[in-house]
């Protein structure tokens, strides 16, 4: 190999080393550096970064209970009109079949937001391409979230919101929502 490629393949893995995999996954049954991997590992000691003056978590179950998901966004600087936050994720995990992953880099974290946060999408590359979708929906009786989660091309399939946190408070972060 030329002094280029191995300066070349230096530099490859000095950015790898520094900024980590996109996901870490472990069976949650299992102990790695310093035990299993959860999801509420996956969110210790979350905290708002850049600025922003908060982060908030919300927590989702498939209606089997087979499948948690848990996201983290923050408002971020993206321009956005009246009562919506211009949401930045910078936190995704996954529980399925026993297995947690957690996806972490920003460049594998994408939120769109739309107008109230009445339409949100939050997308994570992990494993698999993650899709959650939280609408809320006038169609029914009443005014209702309506959350999904696509795995890859799979049909979308129903959550069910299980819980909401803020650090700090901020009161618009989990509005609208009931929890079981």
């Amino acid at each position: 190999m030329t002094r280029a490629g191995w300066a070349a393949l230096a530099c490859a893995c000095a950015l790898l080393s520094a900024c980590g995999p996109a996901s870490h996954i472990a069976d949650s049954g299992s102990s790695g550096d310093g035990g299993a991997l959860t999801l509420a590992g996956c969110f210790a000691g979350l905290a708002p970064t850049g600025g922003s003056p908060f982060v908030g978590t919300l927590s989702f179950e498939s209606l089997d209970g087979s499948v948690r998901v848990r996201l983290a966004r923050q408002p971020g600087d993206r321009p956005a009109v009246g009562e919506t936050y211009a949401y930045d994720l910078v936190r995704f995990g996954i529980e399925r079949n026993g297995v947690v992953e957690c996806v972490t880099r920003p460049s594998a974290l994408m939120y769109d937001f739309g107008h109230h946060n009445w339409f949100d999408t939050a997308t994570a590359e992990g494993t698999a391409t993650y899709v959650v979708v939280s609408t809320y929906d006038f169609s029914g009786d009443g005014p209702a979230w309506v959350d999904t989660l696509q795995i890859n091309e799979t049909a979308p399939m129903t959550l069910r919101a299980t819980s909401c946190d803020v650090t700090p408070l901020d009161l618009n972060h989990c509005l609208l929502r009931s929890f079981p």
